[in-house]
């Protein structure tokens, strides 16, 4: 199956908040394993034109720190699982996720 993650990225490690994102790195999923990533600047965006611009690439899972109210209903309204409150470096966080031990609160690294 092919999902869409994204990991909201603050420097080199999960962004804390949502709505604080330097940078989302996205990652494209084929039957669990990463096919495809790219990294896409966001630190100009506002949360809603984030979200947007989240819905519109059609990602399937949001990994972050936190998320606002409004920002995780129009999210999840549109399908988006959220994992939130997550710590760690990018690829530890990313390789818990593939190997389905990720959830909300997990601490990496």
């Amino acid at each position: 199956m092919k999902t869409i993650a994204a990991l909201c990225l603050w420097e080199e490690r999960i962004a804390p908040r949502y709505d604080r994102s330097q940078k989302v790195l996205v990652v494209h999923l084929d039957h669990g394993k990463a096919v495809e990533a790219s990294t896409i600047a966001v630190e100009h965006l506002d949360r809603e034109e984030l979200c947007k611009t989240l819905i519109a690439m059609k990602i399937n899972t949001l990994i972050c720190g936190g998320v606002v109210d409004p920002c995780r209903r129009t999210l999840e309204q549109a399908g988006v699982k959220i994992i939130d409150n997550v710590i760690g470096s990018p690829q530890a966080v990313l390789s818990r996720h593939l190997a389905g031990a990720l959830s909300s609160g997990t601490v990496v690294d």
